[in-house]
């Protein structure tokens, strides 16, 4: 039909066929058949070309291109009923995951809803926006409960807006960025073994008291109020450390899940250029089995970077001052750096952490 139409031979499908000619038939009626014989014959080549071989010979011989398409259209003849009973279930069974763009999930359903609307199973505006409030998860309920509080009622363009709205809302209050994550490796084992070697308390155990905090050698705080974690000395390339505040205390990975932070702090990496790499806002997260850089931190601490035939490249001041692969097998880049000095890191293209 578009073929057709973009080449101006449509009429024969849009028009009846003009009366017989006759002896007294005027000039124009001469031509108008004219041009619908014509439009009708090439409509009949195109459409006769265009369908499957296997299908022309079951085509009754019609010599009406308008008759033609409707004798073929029986063919593929769908029973709506059934047609109808999917699309509904579908419509229905719908959820937002919180993945792709909410702006084009609803108008996904708004278009289902207009494929019923052809079947002639019309479903009222005010139904649709509540469908589209059911299938929202758990994040929008605040924004479900704002919706039933107030009195008027929105349209399906409204609800796609205010939506949109409520989604960069929920994205900004939860994301924070997870700029390195050690994994704390023998911690548990550690933990074992101390238990064992401590044994069972004294009964006639005196207690020392403790001028100050014997682990940094401070005088004013103890040990338990220390604020420079075991983790944290251990590593090598720490330069400093601190326990997280309450909003920093975790943060929320990709599923959704939130991981406990243990500590945060400044890491400092030698690479193989010989630039010392220090890694600011450093999240230590025991629980993650990979070390993560996140591109968009470094981006905010003045370093640039260039991707490439599975190389990636950072700069500082237009200086080269490291360079990374592509791992094939989990789609990170290995920072290449002097392992002696450090512990292998991952270079995250994926952005941030959520928190």
């Amino acid at each position: 039909m578009i073929v057709l139409g973009c080449m101006d031979l449509d009429l024969a499908l849009r028009t009846e066929k003009p009366a017989a000619l006759k002896d007294t038939s005027t000039l124009d009626e001469k031509r108008e058949m004219e041009r619908w014989e014509r439009s009708n014959r090439m409509s009949l080549m195109i459409m006769k070309r265009a369908i499957q071989e296997s299908f022309r010979g079951t085509m009754s011989d019609e010599a009406d291109a308008k008759s033609f398409l409707a004798e073929l259209e029986k063919r593929f003849a769908k029973n709506k009923k059934a047609e109808t009973s999917t699309l509904l279930s579908t419509l229905v069974s719908m959820k937002y995951k919180g993945k792709g763009n909410i702006r084009e999930y609803i108008l996904e359903m708004s278009h289902i809803a207009s494929k019923l609307s052809a079947l002639k199973l019309v479903l009222p505006e005010e139904l649709l926006v509540y469908l589209v409030l059911i299938s929202l998860p758990s994040q929008f309920n605040q924004f479900k409960v704002s919706y039933n509080c107030i009195k008027e009622k929105w349209s399906l363009n409204e609800i796609i807006s205010h939506c949109v709205q409520e989604e960069e809302r929920i994205k900004q209050d939860n994301t924070e960025s997870a700029h390195l994550a050690f994994t704390s490796k023998g911690s548990t084992k550690r933990k074992i073994k101390e238990a064992a070697n401590s044994g069972p308390p004294m009964k006639h155990h005196k207690e020392t008291k403790e001028s100050g905090c014997y682990f940094c050698k401070g005088t004013n705080h103890k040990k338990k109020n220390c604020t420079i974690t075991t983790l944290g000395v251990r590593k090598r390339g720490c330069l400093s450390c601190r326990k997280p505040i309450n909003g920093e205390r975790y943060i929320y990975v990709g599923d959704g899940k939130q991981v406990e932070v243990e500590a945060i702090g400044v890491f400092r990496l030698l690479l193989k250029t010989g630039f010392y790499l220090d890694l600011k806002e450093t999240f230590v997260v025991p629980s993650f089995r990979r070390n993560l850089i996140s591109i968009s931190a470094l981006d905010k601490f003045g370093y640039s970077y260039s991707f490439g035939n599975s190389q990636f490249s950072l700069f500082q001041d237009s200086k080269l001052i490291g360079t990374d692969l592509l791992s094939v097998y989990d789609n990170l880049y290995s920072l290449d750096i002097n392992t002696s000095y450090n512990e292998t890191l991952h270079v995250s293209t994926r952005g941030t952490k959520r928190k």
